[in-house]
C-alpha cells in the first residue's frame, strides 16, 4: 500500500520483506478461523507458500527465483481445502498418500517440506533428516522430485531443475503437466532419520488453465479515464489473453486489448461514460473468469 489509500508495484526487500510478512499473517489468521483459533505450524506455512509460488525463470525452482513469486490467493485456497497433511516418519519407514486427480486438469503439485534439526559444526552437509518422495501416476509411470546442480560453477547453476532422488534439502516437488485423470500414489521413505521420527508435511496442489481475475476483485470504484492496474492468475499455455468489458450485465462486450500470454498485469484507463457497474472478463484458449 502507497500513501493517501493507494495501491502501487514495489520492488527489493524493502517491498519483499512486508509484503511476505503480510501474507503469512493473512494465512495464519485464515488457518486460525478455519481451525477453531489454533496456530499453525510454521513449516505448514512455509510449504504453502512455496507449493503455491507461481514460477518464474526456468521451469522449476531455480538459484535466481527460488520457487517463484508468493501467490497469496493459491495459498489461502490451499489452506480453506485443507490440501495438507502431517505425516510422522521414522528410519526406513514407507508411507502412502493416494490422490485422485479430475479431467481437464494443467498441472499437478506435490510438496514435502519439514523443519529440520540443525546439523553438527563437523558435519560435512547441513541436511540431518533425508525423506525421498515419489508419485506413481495411474498408468503406472513413476514421477520425482525437481533436482538442481549445485555445483560450483556459473553454467551449471543456471541449467534447469532436473528429477531425481534429492539428499540435500529439506522441501522436495514433484510437479506433473496435463496429468492424466486418475489415482496417484504418493510414496514416502524415512531414508535417514537418525533422532526417531520427524514431522513431514505434505501439501498438494491441482490446477486447471482458467485465468483468474485477482484485481479488480469487485466492489471497487474508479473514476473515469482512471488507471485501473488489472492483475491476473494463469497457468503456463500458448495463446494471448484477451480482455472485454460490459456496462449491461453482460448483454454486449466491448474490447479492450490482447495481452501477451506471458504477461499477468496490464494498465486499463477507465472508460469515459457515467455507469454504476462495469463487468470485466479475461478470456484464454475459451476459459474466462468475470468480475
Amino acid at each position: 500500500t502507497y500513501p493517501n489509500n493507494t495501491i502501487d508495484f514495489g520492488g527489493g526487500t524493502s517491498a519483499a520483506a512486508p509484503g511476505i510478512s503480510g501474507v503469512l499473517a493473512q494465512l495464519i489468521q485464515a488457518y486460525k478461523n478455519l481451525n477453531n483459533n489454533e496456530i499453525p505450524s510454521s513449516a505448514l506455512m512455509k510449504a504453502t507458500l512455496l507449493n503455491t509460488a507461481t514460477d518464474l525463470g526456468t521451469k522449476g525452482p531455480d538459484f535466481v527465483y527460488g520457487w517463484g513469486q508468493v501467490n497469496a490467493r493459491r495459498a489461502y485456497e490451499l489452506i480453506k481445502d485443507k490440501r495438507f497433511q502431517k505425516i510422522s516418519i521414522s528410519q526406513n519407514d514407507e508411507k502412502e498418500i493416494s490422490l485422485e486427480v479430475p479431467e481437464n486438469s494443467s498441472s499437478l503439485r506435490v510438496m514435502i517440506y519439514w523443519a529440520d534439526k540443525e546439523s553438527s559444526l563437523l558435519s560435512t552437509q547441513a541436511l540431518v533428516n533425508d525423506v525421498d518422495m515419489k508419485i506413481t501416476k495411474p498408468d503406472g509411470g513413476v514421477s520425482l522430485p525437481y533436482t538442481l546442480d549445485h555445483s560450483q560453477n556459473s553454467t551449471l547453476l543456471a541449467s534447469p531443475a532436473t528429477n531425481g532422488i534429492d539428499h540435500l534439502n529439506n522441501m522436495e516437488q514433484v510437479e506433473i503437466n496435463n496429468p492424466n485423470p486418475g489415482k496417484y500414489t504418493i510414496q514416502l521413505s524415512g531414508y535417514q532419520i537418525p533422532f526417531q521420527n520427524i514431522d513431514v508435511w505434505l501439501v498438494y496442489e491441482i490446477t486447471n488453465a482458467e485465468p483468474f481475475l485477482v484485481y479488480p476483485n469487485g466492489g471497487e470504484s474508479f473514476n473515469q479515464s482512471e488507471p485501473i492496474k488489472i492483475q491476473w492468475d494463469a497457468e503456463e499455455a500458448s495463446g494471448d489473453f484477451t480482455m472485454d468489458y460490459t456496462t449491461d450485465n453482460g448483454k454486449s462486450w466491448n474490447f479492450i486489448k490482447t495481452v501477451s500470454g506471458n504477461l499477468r498485469k496490464t494498465i486499463w484507463d477507465a472508460p469515459a461514460i457515467p455507469t454504476d457497474s462495469i463487468f470485466l472478463r479475461i478470456k484464454k484458449k475459451k476459459k474466462s473468469h468475470v468480475t
